[in-house]
């Protein structure tokens, strides 16, 4: 903003103001903000329905969750940190974001730590709604995708059925949103 003014534009804020170093020291402490999407994709019977992926990596090792993670610190804004963090997870470009709901969350773990038990870490997760288009492809931390229509979380069979509460309670709004959409 101009000098003598309380109000702050998009680049007042430098991230480079901090060295890299001394930021991630400090990661360990502060609360992380994360972006995080239920994405509407078409399953291999071209019907449409919400993508999960089973996380090979803590903090949620071993859950269904949604794509996403932390926003960067040179990405402004949520839906853009969402965007970067489809595209590097599952090579999808995203369209009609939608804000869902958010949660804050204490962790046993850090992010890509391989036992629980450290000092953890500290999220504020936002959830948005989202289609995804192109060739999905997943990186090594994710792994057995699931596609879940709405005939199957209406089931909430096996896995599904053990949702983290952020998750499952923004799947129900996402699938509400994605029933509008593509099967009215």
């Amino acid at each position: 903003g101009q000098e003598g003014s309380d109000t702050f534009g998009k680049n007042d804020f430098d991230p480079g103001v901090v060295d890299d170093p001394t930021y991630h020291a400090a990661r360990g402490i502060l609360v992380r903000t994360c972006a995080d999407g239920l994405l509407a994709y078409q399953n291999e019977k071209s019907e449409m329905g919400i993508l999960l992926i089973n996380r090979n990596g803590h903090p949620a090792k071993d859950q269904l969750w949604s794509i996403g993670g932390g926003i960067q610190r040179k990405i402004i804004g949520a839906r853009e940190a969402l965007k970067a963090n489809a595209k590097r997870e599952t090579n999808l470009d995203l369209f009609d974001i939608v804000y869902l709901g958010s949660a804050d969350m204490a962790w046993a773990t850090r992010p890509l730590e391989t036992d629980v038990g450290g000092d953890g870490i500290r999220d504020f997760s936002l959830m948005f709604y989202a289609v995804g288009e192109g060739d999905l492809q997943f990186r090594e931390l994710d792994n057995k995708p699931l596609i879940v229509t709405p005939e199957m979380w209406e089931q909430k069979q096996g896995k599904l059925a053990d949702l983290h509460p952020y998750v499952g309670e923004n799947l129900d709004r996402a699938i509400v949103l994605l029933i509008d959409s593509f099967y009215k």
